[in-house]
């Protein structure tokens, strides 16, 4: 049985599907100060990122969207640009699968790093903190707690 057959109601994923898979509504643009800076720390990030740990908590139950086969993977490139691919697979619920294009930006402010792609996902609108040689994130979205590791391969 899936995983995700054992999860309680979660009326909320619903609302980050459709958070996550809002579409194109605008191309964001590029214009993010200091994306085009590879010098220093920024070209120490410079690479290929593969999914870690990609985790829902709801609280009382935490699904592991990795093990369901879900996956974010993104290069980071010296140009400050970014493709890669986000698949969110289909749930029991009857939602189907979601993939998004992840061509677009990425910044670093400190020690923190964004995403701007025209595909508009949650990735938008989270921190990714540097630790090593891993982008972490870990944001309440709605009433779940979002959890993502990417590491550089």
């Amino acid at each position: 049985m899936p995983v995700a057959a054992l999860a309680p109601a979660r009326p909320w994923r619903r609302a980050l599907r459709r958070w996550i898979g809002a579409g194109a509504v605008a191309v964001t643009s590029v214009a993010v100060a200091g994306c085009g800076d590879t010098t220093g720390v920024s070209r120490q990030l410079v690479g290929q990122y593969s999914t870690q740990v990609f985790e829902l908590d709801y609280g009382t139950f935490t699904e592991d969207v990795l093990a369901e086969g879900g996956y974010i993977d993104i290069d980071l490139r010296s140009n400050g640009s970014t493709t890669g691919t986000l698949f969110v697979p289909s749930t029991s619920a009857g939602e189907g699968d979601f993939l998004a294009d992840l061509n677009g930006a990425w910044s670093r402010s400190g020690n923190v790093v964004r995403f701007s792609h025209s595909d508009d996902t949650f990735l938008n609108d989270v921190d990714f903190f540097v630790d090593g040689d891993a982008l972490v994130a870990d944001e309440i979205i709605g009433n779940v707690r979002v959890r993502v590791v990417l590491t550089r391969f």
